[in-house]
């Protein structure tokens, strides 16, 4: 399976040793990743004493996480990290979640981690591919105009954001 995992250096060089314990919040698509990737990548953090925040699965789907418990959790976090896969777009969840996350970051002191699992950052950025179907699909479904393209401009958004960082994996 061929991943692309982008890290920031800056982030990264940033964390210290002597803080006690890092609040992370992770945004992925359940039905792509969660007992793959993103359960991988939780475990992991979890061993290096990182207190990582995600829907564990509890939820069916067109649950709804308490606005509360959601905004809790990215207000304590300080490392967001989205997980982009192929079927990321179809959720209107996912997509109102990586709105509020971008939102977030630009009041308080985090960082967005973008991981592009199975998917390259131009998909994302433009919308084409899986991407472009998934909004092409939210376009016929979706009476919102204003917002469907909000949806749209934090997709490119984020996919900028890996320009700068370097691949690893």
């Amino acid at each position: 399976m061929d991943v692309n995992v982008m890290v920031n250096e800056e982030v990264i060089s940033s964390i210290t040793a002597d803080e006690d314990q890092l609040n992370l919040f992770l945004c992925f698509r359940g039905e792509d990743t969660r007992h793959t990737f993103t359960a991988t990548l939780h475990n992991a953090l979890r061993r290096n004493r990182f207190k990582t925040y995600m829907d564990d699965g509890g939820f069916k789907m067109g649950d709804q996480i308490s606005p509360f418990t959601f905004f809790k959790a990215l207000q304590v976090s300080r490392i967001l990290i989205v997980v982009l896969s192929k079927h990321f777009a179809d959720s209107t969840y996912c997509l109102e979640e990586l709105t509020k996350i971008l939102e977030c970051t630009k009041t308080k002191n985090q960082h967005i981690l973008p991981i592009f699992y199975g998917v390259d950052p131009t998909e994302v950025r433009h919308q084409i591919g899986e991407f472009g179907h998934s909004i092409a699909v939210l376009q016929t479904r979706l009476a919102d105009s204003e917002k469907l393209q909000k949806w749209k401009s934090a997709l490119s958004e984020v996919s900028r954001i890996s320009e700068y960082w370097d691949f690893v994996g």
